[in-house]
């Protein structure tokens, strides 16, 4: 069984790659000081996951995240793009948001845009 999970903390998600399941969880504040060093063990699952020849499903929610996350996250997408186009699954991405939260929508709009992912857009009531 092939799993990752880090812990959450005041400036990182927690995130949990199930390699078994096909599942990239994200989920909290992302402004990592190093997003490079951050993003590391989740690429080496992705590379798990791509030798099971998996279709992943991404489940994000972000609070927030940083330019240095942003790009490392389109990264990610990328590398599970070229997953897609080698094997003909279909990974897709869960983006979860506050509802009203445009700006965060907007995000999720232009990773979908450049990756060419499916997003399911799910927006999550207000506390």
């Amino acid at each position: 069984m092939e799993y990752l999970k880090i812990e959450k903390t005041d400036f990182t998600p927690e995130v949990t790659v199930d390699c078994d399941k096909g599942t990239i969880s994200i989920v909290g504040i992302c402004i990592p000081e190093d997003a490079v060093v951050f993003f590391e063990p989740i690429i080496q699952k992705v590379d798990c996951l791509m030798q099971n020849k998996r279709q992943i499903i991404f489940d994000i929610y972000l609070e927030y995240f940083n330019t240095g996350f942003s790009k490392n996250l389109l990264a990610l997408f990328m590398k599970v793009v070229e997953l897609d186009s080698n094997e003909n699954s279909k990974s897709k991405v869960i983006w979860k948001l506050e509802e009203g939260d445009d700006e965060l929508r907007e995000s999720g709009e232009l990773f979908e845009e450049i990756s060419k992912l499916d997003f399911e857009f799910v927006e999550i009531p207000q506390h």
